[in-house]
């Protein structure tokens, strides 16, 4: 059963696991080994999908000092191209969309598809972030946006 008919059925759960990219600066081969690795520790799991979260610095969340730096990621849609290959596993593509420029979330969209060939994202927002943020981009816009695809 594909992942679309998992996710529109009613009568069984899905499961995923999440991971997160490696960082930035991971070179292309530490970042295979990475993904090998991890296929190797999913491979006797039935999971239905692959979470790849994609960081993002998060400023303005909290009041609260980090208690450690933001250390950015390597593109989230360039791993998950890289677990699908490797594990053949549906990926979803987790996006915090509150940092995007609207202008520009179009466009992240259609690389999604095109150059990563990735069609699950989970979309998220925090809506206590909004009111410190100066951005108008709504999670109802970019889900506009994203249903288009």
């Amino acid at each position: 059963m594909e992942l679309k008919s998992k996710l529109l059925a009613r009568d069984r759960g899905l499961y995923l696991y999440g991971t997160t990219p490696p960082r930035q600066g991971t070179s292309r081969q530490k970042c295979s080994e990475i993904a090998e690795k991890l296929r190797a520790r999913l491979s006797e799991l039935a999971l239905d999908a692959i979470n790849v979260y994609n960081i993002q610095d998060e400023v303005g969340r909290t009041q609260n000092p980090r208690p450690f730096p933001f250390l950015p990621t390597i593109d989230a849609r360039a791993y998950a191209k890289i677990l699908k290959n490797l594990t053949g596993k549906e990926i979803i593509n987790y996006k915090f969309v509150v940092h995007h420029p609207e202008a520009d979330f179009e466009t992240w969209l259609d690389e999604c598809w095109q150059q990563f060939g990735l069609q699950y994202l989970t979309l998220s927002i925090y809506s206590g972030l909004l009111r410190q943020l100066a951005t108008d981009f709504r999670l109802d816009r970019s889900f506009k946006y994203a249903f288009r695809y």
